[in-house]
């Protein structure tokens, strides 16, 4: 059985603001092997919570969800919220902050 292409079926992005000024933003996508990712960005008073999650069937046809959660002192979207308000590509989201993180670990010493 060969493998078959995975396509974007659908992509959506949206900003909201809280009744305290706060922002948050969130990334949606769906894939056509019934993968959906999203990443929201939310800000807080002292901070940022980033939220990665992804649904999808593994091999042997079994729903799995992953989630991830961060904080982070400073916006990881920031260049790409002033760029185009938010970039659509969740890999490259995933990767900024994938290396915003270890950035920060490896700060940390033990």
């Amino acid at each position: 059985m060969a493998d078959e292409k995975v396509t974007l079926k659908s992509s959506t992005k949206e900003t909201n603001t809280n009744k305290n000024g706060k922002a948050s933003f969130t990334v949606r996508e769906s894939y056509s092997n019934d993968t959906s990712r999203s990443i929201t960005v939310e800000e807080v008073e002292n901070g940022f919570i980033v939220r990665v999650e992804k649904s999808y069937y593994d091999k042997n046809k079994n729903y799995k969800w992953e989630e991830k959660k961060y904080i982070s002192k400073t916006n990881p979207l920031e260049k790409k919220v002033s760029k185009q308000m938010m970039s659509t590509d969740t890999e490259e989201i995933i990767g900024s902050i994938d290396s915003y993180i270890k950035s920060v670990t490896n700060k940390i010493s033990v």
